[in-house]
Order: structure tokens, then sequence, then C-alpha cells
């Protein structure tokens, strides 16, 4: 690169450390929401001893918090939109400035309009697909996780405050959660709640369920909604910077890929660090590396194609048929929750009352034999399940 493309390169390399603080305030306030949903969460818990629902009441209970996860997985995704309509606006001024500082314009460089860069925070995509996507995908597999350690704890005899360690992580004690205290710790996952006080020596405690070292689904949950944040503001500043220069053509040759204006560098991203591209279609100049959106969206379409195979075996195979009438009225988590099932069957998994009689041991064992990946320090019950009891 020549002297003035360094310059350009060095100005958006000190401006990406401001986009980095951006996107860990805009995290933290959708941590902040994550830990309202928390709360509600807990509450609802709660509500009774769960070990006591019968069907319905504990189908109530899990049709409730699903409503009340989507809800706030909802508020999420408009947050971030509106901390990205605003940045992309910020991030198109900076371009241009940059443009004109370097290039001498005298009237200024050009934008793109700002209805269009509004569109451009929604339709920007991530990894294949847009942000209201995969916001709507983690909701279900929250849902999902949710609802499967709700009913795991229900079914061995497990106490309330028992199936919320479940929920909130090994750190979360049944007195983080009484009335008197704050319904759930602090949200953020790199901070371990405080311990309890020490209180008067009473009978000994049923054990925690959660095996060590599991943080808890609302932990893994913030966990996911903090990279996808992250790869949010990167994704649509660098989008915004594209707009920008493609409304000033005439004064650019072409692209050159930079690969440290994250805090994260990937092979697939580190491999093209300074390669050029064209600038209204990049395509790759003078070598064969394909700009890595493209390598993503091919993979996802993959991906798809995948699961399509694996559904219409399920379906040629007759499995869960006798579900189909009652998956019209389920939420969507719950229809996830059967494809799974189906999927797993359709695999070869072995029949439920096979996985019943086995012991832990034969249980890995046969998992390991059909490639199935299973948590280290996962109990009987979630092997069983895994096999398809």
């Amino acid at each position: 690169m020549g002297a003035l493309e360094e310059w350009i390169a060095e100005m958006f390399l000190t401006h990406s450390l401001n986009l980095l603080r951006f996107s860990a305030g805009t995290q933290d306030k959708i941590l902040a929401l994550m830990g309202a949903m928390s709360k509600e969460l807990t509450a609802k818990l709660n509500e009774g001893e769960i070990s006591t629902y019968g069907k319905q009441r504990l189908g109530a209970l899990l049709r409730e918090s699903n409503a009340l996860i989507s809800s706030h997985y909802t508020g999420m995704q408009a947050e971030l939109t509106r901390n990205l309509t605003g940045m992309v606006r910020i991030e198109a001024d900076y371009t241009a400035k940059v443009l004109t500082q370097g290039l001498k314009i005298k009237l200024g460089a050009k934008l793109p309009p700002a209805t269009y860069l509004e569109k451009l925070v929604g339709d920007t995509l991530i990894k294949g697909a847009s942000s209201a996507d995969w916001w709507k995908r983690q909701a279900l597999d929250t849902q999902f996780r949710f609802a499967s350690q709700v009913r795991l704890g229900a079914a061995q005899g497990e106490t309330t405050s028992q199936i919320v360690s479940r929920v909130l992580g090994k750190s979360a004690k049944a007195a983080d959660l009484a009335p008197s205290m704050p319904a759930t710790p602090p949200m953020p996952a790199w901070t371990p709640s405080a311990p309890a006080a020490p209180a008067a020596k009473g009978p000994t405690p049923a054990p925690d369920p959660v095996a060590p070292g599991e943080q808890g689904i609302l932990k893994a949950s913030s966990a996911n909604a903090r990279a996808l944040v992250h790869s949010s503001v990167q994704a649509v500043a660098n989008a915004a910077r594209l707009a920008s220069f493609q409304r000033n053509a005439e004064l650019i040759e072409c692209l050159v890929w930079l690969s440290t204006l994250d805090s994260h560098t990937c092979l697939l991203c580190a491999m093209r660090d300074l390669h050029e591209y064209s600038l209204h279609d990049q395509e790759p100049i003078n070598h064969n590396l394909q700009q890595r959106g493209r390598v993503l969206d091919e993979r996802a379409q993959r991906l798809a194609e995948a699961e399509e195979r694996v559904a219409e075996q399920a379906r040629e195979n007759g499995i869960a048929a006798i579900r189909i009438a009652d998956q019209t009225a389920a939420n969507e988590a719950e229809a996830q929750r059967l494809r799974g099932e189906a999927g797993s069957l359709a695999s070869g998994a072995v029949a439920s009352t096979q996985a019943t009689g086995m012991s832990k041991e034969q249980l890995q064992g046969a998992l390991d034999s059909k490639g199935i990946k299973y948590p280290a320090a996962a109990n009987k019950a979630e092997l069983q399940a895994l096999l398809g009891a």
C-alpha cells in the first residue's frame, strides 16, 4: 500500500477502537434485558413446587415461560436495532470524512441516502442470516433448553430451587433466590455470583443437580447474545463503510481487506489480510480467495440442505407421525424439540426400552459408537435423552 492507503488504514484502525467501545456498551444494555428476563423466569418457577405439578400445569408453566422468553428476546432485538440505526449513520459520516481529508475533496465525499443506511441494519447478513433470524433462533434455543431442564428436573423429583439451579447455573444457590433477595445474580457470564452469607446449620441440603462446570442455560444464552451483538455491530459497520465507498466509486480503485478492524481475527480473515477486491461485487483481484461472506453463505445453504434431508428421512420413516395434529397447535420451541427427536430416531438411535435398561457406561458407549457428542458431565437421564429415551 502507498502512503495515502496506509493513512486511510490507520484512520480506520483508530476508529475501530471506538467501535469496540460502542459494541461493549450495547452488550451491557442487552445483558441488562437478559437479567430482567432471568428474574421473571425465576419468579415464574418459584410460584409453586414443580415436582408436584401434573402434566397440564407443567405444560401451562412452560407455555407461559416460552411467551416470556419470546417477549424479552423481541425487546433485545429492538434495542440492538435502535443502537445500530444510530451507529450506521456515524460510520457512514466517518468514512466520508476520511475520504474527504485523504483525497482533499473540496465539496466533501458523497454519503449514501439515510433511508438506504436504515435499511442496511435489517438487510445485512451475519453468517448467512439476518440479525432478526438470529435473535429468533436464540429465543427458540433458550426456550428449548429451558423446557428441557425443567422437564428433566420435574421427572427426577427435584425441588424448585434445584430446578432453578439448573436454569441459572451451579453458582445460584437457593439462598440467592429468597424473596428478600434479588431474584437472580448479575447476568454477565464472566462474573460469578457472590457466595451466600453464613447461616445457622440446619438439615443437610439436597445436592445441587447441576454438574461441576455447567453454567446454566441462561448464562449460556447471555454469552450467545453478547456474541450476536458484537457480530452485528461489526457486520453493519462494514456494510456502512462499503456503501460509502461505493457512493464515491469514481475516487476508489479497489478495496483492500484489513483483518485488524475487529478484536478477534480468525484464520479465514487472516489469510485474506491485505488482499484486493473489486469495489462493487467484491470479486478477488489477482488471487482466488473469495469474499468471506459468500463462503459463509454457501456453508449456511449446505447446512440447511442437510437439515432438510434429515427431516425428509424422518417423514419417510413415519417418525412422529402421530404428533402431526398436535404440532399445529404447539409453540415453536416444542416443534423444534419434536424435530430434534425425529432426527435422533432417524439417525439410528436405540429404542427407548433399550436405553432405559442401560448403565451410564453402556449409554456412553452407545453414544460413542453412533458418533453422538455429549457433555462429559452429563448424567444418566441426559444420556438416555440423547439416545431417544
